[in-house]
């Protein structure tokens, strides 16, 4: 049965759109009604991040970090009742679990990722498309994300219906034991000791909603790697996908040009494509398409050099200005942990120094 939450989708991206604009969402506009028969409503508790937790962008969190109630939630309380284990005492994986891996990676302050997909039977991608994926009612996508040796919080996603809008998703924390982990739909702050943050699910969505379906890091650019045998081949020899390429892809460029677009691609595109409710209002595009054989190709190249950001910053208006990274509106906002400014909006306190040298080396190289 589809969650109720999933039902009002115009209403979802209206309130999505809303967030990113004016910091601001309404329990109302998200259309929760009552639980369907056998499901279980959680309220997300306390502990809630959103904007003025510190991640920034939208300010809709529950418990005390957020302004309105938590989104509720019809799934699974407990991971365990996920699927992701047939043993979650001793970590064993279900059958039927894909893990696989992604060649650039969301930065999530320095925490380590495991990624595993689950498909229903006989299901395949829709790889039609090859630059979006679709993939079948039911399928279900979890991250792990732990630091100093600690599991924090897995993060799930389930698909209910088609669209980029049918799917739910909450983060499931682990508890000290590591027995078992609850779902958090108003996310959780300083998870275990750290200084961790699981976002909210309704701020899940904010990252979410930029492309065709709903799962980001799958598609064919992450999963390609120089060497054979990567992710993108073993789904390829599973039968996973509709309509399998014959090689992987590759990032257009070298050295640093091919670190800048392959990490922009995987930490910004999906917000900054053309299928985002924002799209209509900002120019710049990051995510990668697998006809760009140039960096002169891509979109990244073609709508930042030049191009005016919506807002000022730092003395910054301008998106790219080849050769001076000072005068770049997108590395300075790469360079900054205020809430109202940062770029990634969510999910980062700690600004990563390796990617912001990655920038600034490529924007210096390009000639002016």
């Amino acid at each position: 049965m589809r969650s109720p939450h999933l039902v009002n989708n115009v209403a979802s991206l209206a309130c999505v759109a809303a967030t990113l604009v004016a910091g601001a969402c309404s329990e109302a506009s998200t259309g929760l009604s009552a639980p369907p028969n056998g499901g279980v409503v959680l309220d997300g508790g306390t502990g809630g991040t959103g904007a003025a937790g510190g991640h920034g962008g939208a300010s809709h969190s529950g418990g005390s970090g957020g302004t309105d109630a938590a989104p509720e939630f019809y799934g699974p309380e407990h991971l365990s009742g996920t699927g992701l284990y047939s043993d979650i005492a001793s970590k064993l994986l279900a059958d039927d679990i894909i893990e696989y891996d992604v060649r650039y990676p969301v930065w999530l302050d320095g925490a380590e990722i495991r990624r595993f997909l689950r498909l229903p039977a006989g299901a395949t991608i829709d790889t039609t498309d090859m630059n979006h994926w679709v993939f079948p009612v039911g399928t279900v996508a979890w991250q792990e994300v732990s630091t100093q040796g600690k599991r924090l919080n897995t993060r799930y996603s389930r698909k209910l219906a088609t669209g980029r809008n049918g799917w739910e998703r909450v983060a499931y924390i682990w508890n000290d034991e590591e027995s078992d982990a609850d779902a958090a739909p108003g996310g959780r702050s300083n998870i275990r000791g750290t200084t961790y943050d699981a976002v909210s699910s309704l701020d899940c969505e904010l990252c979410h909603v930029g492309g065709r379906d709903g799962i980001n890091g799958i598609g064919a650019i992450q999963l390609s790697t120089q060497e054979p045998g990567g992710s993108l081949d073993q789904f390829i020899e599973r039968g996973l996908l509709s309509d399998p390429p014959a090689a992987g892809f590759e990032v257009p460029g070298t050295g640093v040009v091919k670190e800048a677009l392959g990490y922009l691609h995987g930490n910004c595109g999906a917000c900054h494509s053309k299928h985002h409710p924002l799209a209509d209002i900002r120019t710049m595009r990051l995510r990668l398409r697998v006809e760009d054989l140039t960096p002169e190709d891509t979109r990244t190249y073609q709508t930042t050099f030049g191009y005016n950001a919506n807002h000022y910053l730092e003395g910054t208006r301008v998106i790219v200005t080849p050769g001076s990274p000072e005068e770049s509106q997108l590395f300075a906002r790469m360079n900054t942990r205020d809430p109202f400014t940062q770029m990634p909006p969510i999910g980062t306190e700690v600004v990563d120094a390796h990617a912001v040298e990655i920038i600034r080396e490529w924007i210096e190289g390009l000639d002016p």
